[in-house]
């Protein structure tokens, strides 16, 4: 339907979040997907002008920025990751971007540090993938 897999996984775990645990959460946001998408037209007529997103990465930030207390501002590879998502996101305008630079750069930053095993291989798949999405596929 067009939309990014990362939004999808933010989606489900907003739901999560809110202890939606059951088929119900997941059922409701697959319904209001498809309802969605007969808005997409219009939408499409207007998806370019960042004005039509800006508000709703401010709510979203505004939303998120209580974690951030829980950040370990103390270990480079875990804050400097952390950072370039937070800065990343209202300036590309996508969330999306800004997680794939955090997956990007977590990885990397942990491998710079000699601390490479900490990173499970499935985040150095992701990390691989977001690049060549990034790199190679418009966005």
């Amino acid at each position: 339907l067009g939309t990014s897999p990362t939004s999808a996984y933010i989606e489900s775990s907003t739901g999560v979040a809110d202890r939606g645990r059951t088929g119900l959460t997941a059922l409701t946001v697959a319904v209001l997907f498809i309802a969605a998408a007969f808005f997409s037209p219009l939408v499409g007529a207007v998806a370019g002008l960042s004005a039509i997103t800006a508000p709703a990465l401010i709510v979203v930030g505004s939303l998120m920025i209580s974690n951030i207390a829980h950040i370990n501002w103390r270990e480079l590879d875990e804050a400097f990751s952390a950072f370039l998502i937070i800065l990343s996101m209202p300036l590309t305008s996508s969330i999306a971007t800004g997680i794939a630079l955090g997956f990007i750069s977590y990885p990397l930053l942990k491998i710079a540090r000699g601390r490479w095993r900490d990173v499970p291989l499935l985040l150095y798949v992701l990390a691989v993938l977001f690049f060549l999405q990034l790199a190679f596929l418009p966005h």
